[in-house]
């Protein structure tokens, strides 16, 4: 009786990628990081300068606004508002590339 021997070639490894989905979750990786620097321009070019506009402060950065209520504590709010818009935005992003994927191809 011949015993089996492990295979290690390149097909079996393509096999692998395909059966697991690895590529799939590869790219997701890459687009959601691409996706967050987007999202980043978007919230610090966009999102913060309208903020400052209306409520006429000059943040440097959206998380950067605090509200202290006695000498020691303060809430950090920019980085709850900052996380809220950064949600929206890439939810709303992912929304309009989906709509276009199901739709358009």
């Amino acid at each position: 009786m011949e015993t089996p021997k492990a295979s290690f070639g390149l097909v079996r490894f393509i096999s692998f990628l395909k059966e697991q989905e690895i590529m799939t979750y590869t790219i997701s990786i890459i687009v959601y990081y691409k996706l967050w620097d987007v999202v980043d321009i978007i919230l610090n070019s966009c999102i913060t300068p309208t903020i400052n506009y209306i409520f006429g402060s000059s943040l440097g950065k959206l998380e950067e606004l605090t509200y202290s209520y006695d000498d020691k504590n303060k809430l950090e709010i920019g980085k709850v508002i900052s996380a809220i818009c950064k949600f929206i935005v890439i939810t709303y992003i992912l929304f309009i590339i989906s709509h276009i994927v199901k739709n358009h191809l």
